[in-house]
């Protein structure tokens, strides 16, 4: 298996490339990468995972809030108008399973 070396500058574009050409090894790397960055906002993350299908990089991102107050906290990242539905859904269902 090739492994491909990734960079916050080239990370999203690599991930446009593979998902237009449906790459999984890319895609899955990429992902690895994500989650291991820390260059990268939880809300950035969210964003990618949502528009690239990452379910590991949004299974990570969501196990980082560990208070509503946190998640609320998203509105007001720049990123959050580009959230897919079902990144703001799976964002719901965190709401709903934390305490109060």
């Amino acid at each position: 298996m090739y492994q491909l070396y990734f960079s916050d500058a080239t990370v999203e574009r690599l991930l446009g490339v593979a998902d237009y050409f449906q790459v999984k090894m890319i895609l899955d790397q990429a992902e690895d990468y994500l989650i291991a960055s820390t260059a990268f906002t939880v809300a950035a993350k969210l964003k990618l995972s949502g528009e690239y299908r990452l379910v590991h990089l949004q299974g990570q991102c969501l196990k980082s809030f560990t208070k509503i107050a946190d998640i609320k906290k998203l509105k007001e990242a720049k990123e959050y108008a580009e959230f897919s539905d079902a990144t703001k859904l799976s964002l719901l269902e965190k709401i709903m399973k934390l305490p109060e």
